[in-house]
C-alpha cells in the first residue's frame, strides 16, 4: 500500500532519509528558502512548485496558488510508488496538508470527508490551504465535496508545527 507523508522544511532531509519515499513534492514561496537537494531522488522524482501560501490576492508580489500548481500536483501523484510519496512545505501545516488532502481525494473519489477525517487524526496541526483545496475540488470535478470536507475538519487543536505524518494512500 502507498503512503503520503508530511513534513517540513526543517525536518526534511532527515525525513527523506528516515522513510525514503520514493517521489517527492516541495511548495515553498518565491524568493525564499531554496529547497535542499535530496540525495538519491532523481529530478523526475521531485516536484518543485513556488507560491505563496494566502488565499486572496492582498499584496501583489504575492503568488497565489493556481489550478497549474494543483494539476502539476495532481500530475505528479497520479503514480505514487510503493516507497511513498513525501510532500513538504516550509511549515508543514498549510500548502503541503492541502496538497496532500488533494492527493487523497484523487486517489479515492468519493471519499473526500474520510479524507479529510484521517488528515485531521494524523495531523492535529493541519490546516489546508482553502484556496488550494477549492482549486483541487474543481480539477478533481468533486462538485464542492472537497471543499466542503475541509469545512467539516474540527479546527487545529495545536500549533506546533514540525515533525512527520504519515497517511495511507487507500482510505477503505
Amino acid at each position: 500500500m502507498s503512503v503520503l507523508y508530511i513534513s517540513d522544511l526543517a525536518g526534511l532531509e532527515a525525513n527523506v532519509a528516515a522513510v525514503q519515499p520514493g517521489k517527492v513534492i516541495t511548495l515553498l514561496a518565491p524568493g525564499g528558502t531554496p529547497p535542499p537537494e535530496l540525495p538519491g531522488l532523481t529530478a523526475e522524482n521531485r516536484l518543485c512548485l513556488f507560491f505563496h501560501d494566502v488565499t486572496e490576492p492582498t499584496d501583489p508580489a504575492w503568488v497565489l496558488p493556481a489550478a497549474h500548481h494543483v494539476e502539476a500536483i495532481l500530475g505528479f501523484g497520479r503514480d505514487i510508488p510503493a516507497s511513498g510519496l513525501l510532500v513538504h512545505c516550509f511549515a508543514g501545516f498549510s500548502r503541503s496538508t492541502a496538497a496532500a488532502l488533494a492527493l487523497l481525494a484523487l486517489h479515492n473519489p468519493g471519499g473526500e470527508d474520510e479524507a479529510a477525517r484521517r488528515l485531521r487524526a494524523a495531523s492535529a496541526h493541519a490546516v489546508p490551504n482553502p484556496l488550494l483545496i477549492a482549486l483541487a475540488d474543481a480539477a478533481l470535478a468533486c462538485d464542492g465535496r472537497l471543499r466542503r470536507a475541509l469545512q467539516a475538519m474540527p479546527p487545529a487543536t495545536s500549533q506546533a508545527y514540525g515533525g512527520l505524518m504519515r497517511l495511507d494512500l487507500a482510505l477503505r
